[in-house]
């Protein structure tokens, strides 16, 4: 794994690419951010239900622990701002709550949603917000080895 900025860096790239519109562009800037974090096998994940109207890149991702993880990359400024979701009271927007229910439904753990500008982190099966990021200069600070 790089360094933070080296993450943030990588972050803003992503938002350029995936804006550009395009599954493709989408699909190559969730792997750069992944293979960034040193996840280099992550596995497709198609979204069922209410969950592809959300247009979510997804990938499934095997840990050392048992519980496994989802991460989902969405368009860019799809996601409204953590800091104003938490502000307001809520754990979740509208995009993040269904994102984590589908994860619940699949039966996996640990939910990472991102549009590669913000991100959240769920645990899916209590519904908790773990951690949240505003830009990605708090997604390389907080989320770098966590996600790693």
């Amino acid at each position: 794994m790089g360094t933070a900025a080296q993450l943030r860096q990588v972050c803003e790239g992503c938002w350029e690419r995936a804006g550009r519109g395009g599954s493709e562009n989408q699909i190559e800037a969730a792997e750069a951010f992944l293979t960034h974090l040193g996840w280099n096998d992550p596995v497709p994940l198609a979204c069922p239900g209410d969950a592809s109207q959300i247009l979510p890149v997804s990938y499934l991702l095997h840990g050392a622990s048992q519980d496994n993880a989802v991460a989902y990359f969405v368009l860019p400024s799809s996601l409204d701002p953590p800091s104003r979701v938490v502000e307001q009271g809520l754990d979740f927007c509208e995009a993040t709550r269904i994102l984590v229910h589908t994860a619940r439904a699949l039966k996996l753990r640990y939910v990472f949603i991102s549009d590669f500008y913000r991100a959240y982190l769920y645990d899916a099966l209590s519904d908790e917000l773990l951690l949240t990021a505003d830009d990605p200069t708090e997604i390389a600070s907080d989320f770098g080895t966590i996600l790693e």
